[in-house]
């Protein structure tokens, strides 16, 4: 830690810190669970892939 930063200001970056690992490790574990999957993008838009009511 930095001797220029107050004590309140270490303890305030060090439960910071310690909640972004928390957050991490919970999303990893989501994600080794199979509860987060990765988005599928396709540049697939637009009439050719839309079904339109009228002209069926």
């Amino acid at each position: 830690m930095s001797k220029d930063k107050s004590l309140t200001q270490q303890v305030a970056e060090i439960l910071s810190k310690q909640k972004v690992s928390e957050q991490g490790k919970m999303i990893q574990s989501l994600k080794n669970n199979g509860l987060i999957n990765k988005p599928v993008f396709t540049l697939a838009y637009g009439p050719d892939t839309t079904v339109c009511q009228m002209h069926q």
